[in-house]
């Protein structure tokens, strides 16, 4: 007599969708291990602002910064980079672009507001290859209100990136040309703190 073999009866429904959402949870964990967007940086007390400030808003730039090679001053047989200034953009947290930053060390929104910056001390990038960190005065040059209406001053910190080319590479004969170098760097804006 031959023994019949029953196949296993299915989960019901609700088992099903228990599952689903075990694997949901799992994928939103996974993906709360991702790097976070802005690397936790610890700020040299060099940079610090006046105490009176809070910091407002953290944007990163991306984007490449200009180096022209042009004659020396004087010297006509020598030459050297002279930098011109960023060409990038400006995102938030959540990657939406916010703004622009641009040569003279400006910073731009949509709405009009435009902040330029005067750097007020330096001190070299932990990364080779890599920009100063800066804090700077910030003084408005667009609108009085808006994103940037309100801030007073600026840090660059977490760069990527950026720095002059080497000296060898500019030369008389290549007066003229632009090196166009990528770079990456946060910056963080502050205002002035209100004790309502």
């Amino acid at each position: 007599m031959m023994t019949q073999h029953r196949r296993p009866a299915p989960p019901p429904p609700c088992a099903r969708a228990a599952c689903a959402v075990v694997a949901v949870v799992a994928a939103l964990s996974l993906a709360g291990c991702a790097a976070p967007r802005f690397a936790a940086v610890t700020l040299p007390e060099s940079l610090a602002v006046p105490p009176d400030e809070t910091r407002a808003l953290v944007l990163l730039a991306s984007g490449v910064q200009l180096y022209e090679c042009r004659a020396a001053p004087g010297a006509p047989a020598s030459a050297e980079w002279v930098h011109r200034g960023p060409e990038a953009t400006l995102s938030d947290d959540a990657d939406r672009v916010v703004g622009q930053h641009g040569p003279g060390m400006t910073w731009q929104a949509p709405d009009g507001s435009r902040i330029v910056g005067t750097v007020n001390h330096k001190v070299d990038a932990p990364v080779e290859g890599a920009m100063p960190w800066l804090v700077m005065e910030a003084r408005a040059a667009g609108k009085p209100a808006g994103r940037f209406g309100h801030v007073r001053h600026v840090q660059r910190v977490a760069t990527k990136g950026g720095a002059m080319p080497p000296a060898e590479r500019c030369t008389p004969a290549e007066a003229g040309h632009v090196e166009r170098v990528p770079f990456e760097a946060q910056f963080w804006f502050y205002e002035k703190r209100w004790n309502w």
